[in-house]
Parts: structure tokens; sequence; C-alpha cells
């Protein structure tokens, strides 16, 4: 009986010691991971970081394993994989600063997964989305006024896009087309700074049709909304120049 007894005594502490061998084998992993991560090795820091967060699901040291996991592959450039870390953290993290953090970071992934203004704009419009429910959800956050600007940055793109399939309509002589993009370019990126532009293509793209008349009645009534004079003025030397015959070359070269 007592030789049971001391088996099962052993067993016991066995078990326990392997347990406490696994936990401190964890704590290691973090420890180099976070050295590697300090040191500017991502790479190698991920490896010792999702093997915490695998293999300790749910615990502290598992959460900061995803978080230092998040920022590895945002300096890495891994943006997809980056969000969906941060993602996971701020779901079960506790920490009101750090959830922050998680969250900004998930914006920054989707501003550096938008394509440029030529490419298709859903990432740009998630980004802008990603932007607006950070600045409603932490107002009082200091990052608040980089999240503001960066939106300005994605509607600038998403205003130029439109433009841009403008531009080629009028190329095609597609008028009716190219007036609809310029106008929707005013009604909802009126805050972007290509504004005067669109409204002096629009004098040109009614000047393209022989439509003076129409032309000038838009620029005297667009006036007061002109952000640049030398804008303003390039539209009515446009008018001036069909007037007086000597018509619309120089302009046209810019589409061309």
């Amino acid at each position: 009986m007592n030789k049971l007894k001391l088996l099962s005594l052993i067993l016991f502490l066995g078990c326990s010691a392997t347990k406490m061998s696994f936990i401190d084998e964890l704590q290691l992993k973090f420890d180099k991971g976070e050295q590697y991560y300090n040191s500017g090795k991502y790479t190698r820091a991920k490896d010792e970081l999702q093997f915490v967060v695998m293999n300790n699901p749910g615990s502290q040291m598992a959460l900061d394993a995803q978080f230092l996991l998040g920022e590895s592959h945002f300096k890495l450039k891994e943006y997809e994989d980056a969000a969906l870390e941060f993602d996971r953290f701020a779901r079960f993290s506790q920490s009101y600063d750090r959830t922050e953090s998680a969250r900004f970071r998930i914006c920054e992934c989707a501003i550096n997964m938008s394509n440029s203004f030529e490419k298709d704009q859903t990432s740009t419009l998630e980004a802008i989305d990603r932007l607006q429910e950070f600045i409603e959800d932490y107002p009082t956050s200091t990052n608040v006024g980089v999240a503001t600007k960066e939106i300005s940055s994605l509607r600038l793109k998403l205003a130029k896009k439109e433009f841009e399939s403008a531009r080629l309509y009028l190329k095609l002589e597609e008028y009716d087309s190219a007036l609809i993009y310029l106008n929707n370019v005013l009604t909802q990126y009126y805050d972007t700074e290509i504004i005067d532009e669109v409204r002096l293509t629009i004098v040109f793209l009614y000047l393209l049709q022989n439509e003076v008349e129409t032309a000038t009645s838009y620029l005297e009534n667009q006036e007061s909304k002109f952000e640049s004079k030398e804008k303003f003025e390039s539209g009515q030397n446009l008018i001036s120049n069909m007037k007086n015959g000597l018509g619309l070359s120089e302009y046209i070269r810019l589409y061309k």
C-alpha cells in the first residue's frame, strides 16, 4: 500500500513538473519572440510568438503574443495577416489602451492595402469604413486627427478615380457619360483639391459640343464656388478663345 502511495506521489509530482516545464517553455518562447521583435528580426519573432498563441489560447501571455505577432506582420508589410491578428487581439483584450492601438493598426493595414486610384477602389472604401468606425468608437483618441486626414486622402483617391473615368469618356467623345462622372465628383467629393479642375472640365465639355452659352452660364453660376481664381480665369479664357474662333487646341492636348 505504501508503495502504491509512493508511486502515485511520484506520478503527481512528475505531471506537475511537466506542466510547469511547458509553461516555462511558453514563457521562454514569448521572451525570445519579444527579443527578436525588439531587435528587428520580425520573421523569427513570428515563429516564436505563433507557438505561444497556438499552444496557450485564452491566456494573457497568448494575448500579448498575439499583439506582438500583429506588429511583426505589420513591420514586414504583411498587412492582411497583421489585420487578422490585431482583430483577434481586440476581440478578447481587456485593455482599453491596447485595444485602441490594435484598432488603429487595423485602420493602418486597410490604408496600406488600398489600391492606387487607377485600380479597383473596393479596398479604399473599406479603409474609409474602418477609419470612420475608429473615430466613432474612440472620439477622444489622439489618433482621431490622423484618421480624419487619412479619410480625406482616401476620398481624394476616389475622386480621382471618378475624374479619370470622366476624362476617358471625353476622349471617346461620349459627353453625356463624362458629365455624369463629373457631376458625381462635384456631389460626392466637393471638398477635395481637384474640384476646381472638375468645374473647369465641365466648361470644356460644353465647349467641345459648341454649347458656348451653356458653358458661359455654368461658369458664372459656379464663380463663387471656385477656390482658385486662376482656375476660374482659365475657364473665362477657354470661353473667350472659343468665341474669338481660336479653338480649344491648347486644352484638348491635356486629354490626349
